[in-house]
């Protein structure tokens, strides 16, 4: 399924539910992805997400930085998101650590507009198979320019 809005286009896996918004504090874009319903309140990294995730899951919070972040070195020569893989995941990256539960981010400017991408997985059996679908979302993703 197709989902787009603020400048910003992904393809969604059957049976996830995205929501592409703009965060109130500084209008820039936020992307919330999960592979199971998510809560009615999202914020910023996912956090009511991450809390609420079932086993065999994964969230995907998309979150646009300022402009001038694109110079900066985190965003710096990153024109595309790498692919994440299993031993990429983190039980510190977690912005509240949780058991049963890794992360990964990564930055990247996309039509020169900075983005992190901040993806948590459930405990798992097949933590690949649900960063395939992450990738897939990823991968799919296609942005404009801003006021384009």
């Amino acid at each position: 399924m197709r989902v787009s809005g603020q400048g910003i286009a992904l393809d969604a896996p059957a049976g996830w539910d995205v929501r592409i918004s703009r965060d109130p504090d500084d209008g820039l874009a936020v992307v919330h992805a999960a592979s199971f319903p998510l809560p009615p309140a999202v914020g910023g990294f996912g956090g009511e997400a991450i809390d609420a995730m079932p086993p065999e899951s994964v969230v995907l919070s998309l979150l646009e930085y300022e402009p001038a972040a694109a110079a900066r070195a985190l965003f710096a020569g990153r024109a595309g998101f790498s692919a994440l893989r299993v031993r990429d995941l983190d039980p510190a990256a977690i912005t509240h650590s949780m058991p049963g539960r890794a992360g990964v981010q990564r930055f990247a400017v996309l039509a020169g507009r900075p983005f992190c991408a901040y993806v948590v997985v459930s405990r798992s059996a097949r933590p690949r198979r649900l960063l395939e679908a992450a990738n897939g979302l990823l991968g799919s993703l296609r942005v404009v320019p801003r006021g384009a």
